[in-house]
């Protein structure tokens, strides 16, 4: 591992200690205050796909289906200045969403919280950036037309629950800095799942290991296609069959 590597993983470590102790960043001119509960509904005119780029400095998400709309969304925080920024357009048949915590400077004491749920539709196909600074994040992406899934995680564990069966073929990027990630796949998909880990373990589950990556045992009766590339850091990265309990 490269010295450079190792550093952020160690200035990683420190900011989970001081996460755990309370010490939460935000904009020092807008202390911790009374939750605020706010909601967004956005609805696609002439759009079939859409980008959606998720971008939470400090916060636990949840992504899930089953919206009427694009996209049905619940935000809670208490600092002022994380409150959420929704911009969508659209072009001809393609839309871009995008949904983004202002960056603050400064910290604060304890108390400060940030909680997005966001439900999106099953009927729009979807591709995913997803960029997270410190929290928890479950995505449950069951029954949504997802077909790429980028996730950046700084500090928190990622689940990432695609179902129990799937009818398309989807790319899975996670690059985790410090915190487990833990992979719930159908039974029925081919999966191919590269790992990359600094410090922590792989359980791959009934995937076999082949040549640099763990695959599936043997041809599954579904034509899904499900490629996995996991990097991380310090944590640990666990394939499961079936649904996770929600914890958030």
């Amino acid at each position: 591992m490269r010295t450079s590597h190792r550093a952020l993983l160690i200035s990683a470590s420190a900011l989970v200690l001081a996460t755990s102790a309370g010490c939460i960043y935000c904009d020092p001119t807008a202390p911790v205050g009374e939750m605020v509960t706010e909601t967004s509904t956005i609805s696609a005119v002439t759009a079939e796909s859409v980008t959606v780029v998720v971008d939470l400095n400090v916060g636990d998400l949840i992504i899930e289906g089953g919206a009427d709309a694009l996209l049905d969304a619940d935000f809670k925080y208490n600092v002022a200045s994380w409150k959420p920024e929704v911009i969508y357009t659209e072009s001809g048949s393609h839309g871009q969403l995008t949904i983004r915590q202002p960056e603050a400077k400064g910290s604060s004491g304890r108390g400060a919280e940030c909680d997005w749920h966001l439900r999106f539709s099953d009927e729009i196909a979807l591709t995913m950036k997803i960029d997270i600074g410190v929290g928890r994040t479950e995505l449950d992406l069951a029954g949504m037309m997802l077909t790429d899934l980028d996730a950046d995680i700084g500090v928190g564990e990622i689940i990432v629950d695609l179902g129990d069966a799937l009818d398309h073929d989807v790319t899975i990027g996670v690059d985790s800095g410090v915190g487990d990630i833990v992979l719930h796949i159908p039974e029925q998909a081919n999966v191919t799942l590269d790992c990359d880990t600094g410090i922590g373990s792989v359980d791959a589950g009934d995937l076999v290991k082949s040549g640099g990556a763990y695959v599936t045992d043997s041809p599954a009766e579904s034509d899904a296609t499900i490629r996995i590339n996991a990097d991380i850091g310090v944590g640990d990265i666990k394939v499961e069959d079936g649904n996770p309990r929600r914890q958030i």
